[in-house]
């Protein structure tokens, strides 16, 4: 007899059917194949109302009468076998008014079925965008009510379920709408149990483009965050009735992030409501009034993200006293991670470096991290130190030059390299798009070529200049130092010596051989790093664009004047990166227009060493050889 036994349930292939389990313990009903089969018309075409990658849903009626969905696995694979483990395992601890519950399930054999109630008003998805888009029947109360009652039972999984539950695919179609359109949250097959006292895993990322967080997307990091950015993005597609990603003339896809801000920024809120729903559209000074308290929910509070119950309960209130409900948490990527370090220049505390904040441009709101070793300033000695000028890899998602990752890569360099490094914070690329991040990094070296700041002038070696940039922050490195190339005497006193790619973010429309071999990286899938393009790059341009790929059109013709100037080049990867080849036809490019090169790929992952302080002793040694011209290849 096969057995099948997961968690919360154990059963065989010999099933009871209901009646027998007149004393059973649990609230869900453990189904016959002949009773489903039977229910649903042997799974007739007919009665079929859904269908996903995971396979079909099917509409069926009981000997008793009662309307049912059935979900049935399209086929038994190990992972649609976890699949359905987790979806019964978790919906066997829910129960809330807005989750969709489980009334049974059936295993045996190569069938996996769960047997929900059926919902008569479909789901969200299905009025937003789909076959009853056109029948306009959510109006607004209705959308303010989807969204409180989603957003409530998230809230349960969050904080109540026991352990804590995270959904990670919240979207539109697994949002349920009984005949009362009420919201009943679905489709927990990829959601993750978290343990007591654990505030985050770090997993393979699951879920749908368009909804998934940056920090996510990029890391794979899972906690409550994932599912609240998404809620915001949902949120957004309920307030506009437009797709989270949508195919634009010539290909181009572009996110509902996108979209919005333009009209954030002006304080056009009448142009994000959905046109079709006139109460929806109100007077500006009435948007302008409440929009900003959730379109800054979740990205504008500073060292934390807020959690579901906290944008629950504001949700709540505003959207019932508003009449309008867009939320920021999912239009911008976090502007406040997790930990920031604060700088610290007092050379009475104790510490191997001090650092200090500078403003650099009021209207962009950008400014310097600048560090030194604290023994210089209590030293007598004249000597001066190498600059670094780092660009920090979190552009793309969240990061300033003060989170805590990024500042304590960056003292590690100053005490192991033994250089002063000044930190760019520059506008982030889904607010503002590359290019604007592409010309603060050119006003971090006009702000060194003129400022009259005490730590430069007293220990920076002006002539002994060096670009250096993690992940995204590489890419900002290599254009700052093609432009820098180009303005040449312009920039004097500062003379730059050689550009650090550490784990460059370069890519390009053909797949490289890492891409592929890579393609399911848990950290970097290769979607997310299209995701991240996609989101970043300017308007209408593919993944060949000079940001993206310096190998476009055989590279910059700026190479020869960095050339001219003898300037060296580091690049660095691990093997068990996605980007690493990319990476590594850069330096071959380099090397082939005669540019001295050095090479440094090891085992591990990207970005390694910045999120793991212990790994980064091999990298420290690799740049300081490098800065003082001691560098050998290593691969």
């Amino acid at each position: 007899m096969k057995k099948f036994c997961k968690c919360l349930f154990c059963f065989s292939e010999n099933q009871p059917k209901i009646g027998s389990n007149k004393n059973r313990d649990y609230p869900w009903d453990i189904y016959t194949l002949k009773e489903l089969v039977h229910a649903t018309n042997n799974f007739h075409n007919d009665n079929k109302i859904g269908e996903g990658g995971f396979g079909s849903v099917y509409w069926g009626r009981t000997s008793k009468g009662f309307e049912i969905a059935v979900k049935r696995l399209k086929a038994m694979t190990a992972k649609a076998e976890m699949e359905f483990a987790v979806e019964v395992e978790v919906l066997g601890r829910v129960r809330h008014k807005n989750l969709l519950g489980l009334r049974g399930f059936y295993a045996g054999g190569d069938e996996r079925l769960i047997v929900y109630d059926y919902m008569p008003n479909h789901s969200l998805i299905t009025h937003l965008h789909g076959q009853l888009a056109a029948d306009c029947l959510l109006d607004w109360p209705r959308r303010i009510n989807i969204a409180i009652g989603a957003a409530e039972g998230i809230a349960y999984l969050h904080h109540e379920a026991n352990p804590h539950i995270i959904h990670r695919d919240i979207k539109a179609s697994n949002v349920l709408l009984d005949s009362e359109f009420q919201a009943k949250v679905a489709d927990f097959g990829f959601a993750k149990l978290i343990p007591e006292g654990v505030t985050h895993l770090t997993t393979r990322v699951k879920g749908t483009l368009g909804y998934l967080a940056p920090e996510y997307a990029m890391w794979g990091k899972v906690s409550e965050s994932c599912d609240v950015y998404s809620f915001g993005i949902l949120l957004l597609e309920i307030i506009s009735a437009r797709k989270p990603l949508e195919k634009l003339p010539g290909g181009v896809k572009r996110d509902i992030v996108q979209w919005a801000i333009p009209y954030v920024q002006k304080g056009a809120f009448d142009h994000i409501a959905d046109p079709s729903q006139p109460k929806m559209i109100l007077s500006a000074d009435r948007m302008k009034e409440k929009c900003p308290l959730l379109l800054n929910w979740q990205f504008q509070m500073p060292k934390k993200t807020l959690s579901m119950m906290e944008n629950n309960e504001g949700i709540t209130g505003h959207l019932r006293s508003t009449r309008l409900g867009p939320s920021r948490t999912g239009l911008v990527p976090l502007r406040e991670p997790e930990i920031r370090n604060p700088a610290n220049s007092d050379s009475d505390c104790a510490g191997a470096v001090l650092s200090k904040d500078v403003p650099l441009d009021a209207n962009k709101k950008t400014w310097l991290r600048v560090y030194i070793p604290r023994k210089v300033k209590i030293s007598s000695s004249s000597s001066k130190l190498p600059v670094i000028i780092y660009y920090h890899g979190g552009g793309f998602v969240f990061c300033n030059a003060d989170s805590a990752v990024y500042d304590v890569f960056c003292k590690g360099l100053v005490e192991k390299v033994g250089v002063m490094v000044i930190s760019l914070d520059y506008s982030l690329a889904p607010e503002h798009r590359l290019p604007a991040a592409y010309e603060d990094a050119m006003d971090g070296l006009y702000w060194i070529k003129t400022a009259q700041d005490d730590w430069l002038v007293q220990y920076a070696d002006l002539n002994n200049c060096f670009l250096c940039g993690t992940s995204a922050g590489g890419n900002l490195a290599y254009h700052a130092g093609l432009m820098a190339a180009a303005a040449g005497m312009e920039l004097l006193p500062v003379k730059i010596n050689g550009l650090i790619l550490h784990h460059p973010y370069f890519s390009g429309r053909k797949r490289t051989g890492s891409e592929e071999r890579l393609k399911n990286d848990p950290l970097l899938p290769l979607y997310s790093i299209d995701q991240m393009f996609d989101l970043s790059l300017p308007e209408g341009a593919d993944h060949d664009h000079e940001y993206c790929n310096p190998l476009v059109n055989g590279g910059s013709k700026n190479i020869d004047l960095m050339k001219s100037m003898g300037w060296r080049v580091l690049v660095t990867g691990c093997f068990d990166d996605p980007l690493m080849d990319a990476g590594l036809e850069c330096a071959k490019m380099l090397e082939g227009k005669g540019m001295q090169t050095v090479k440094f790929f090891s085992d591990g992952y990207h970005a390694m060493e910045v999120f793991d302080a212990t790994m980064s002793g091999p990298l420290y040694d690799v740049i300081k050889d490098f800065i003082y011209c001691r560098s050998n290849s290593k691969e």
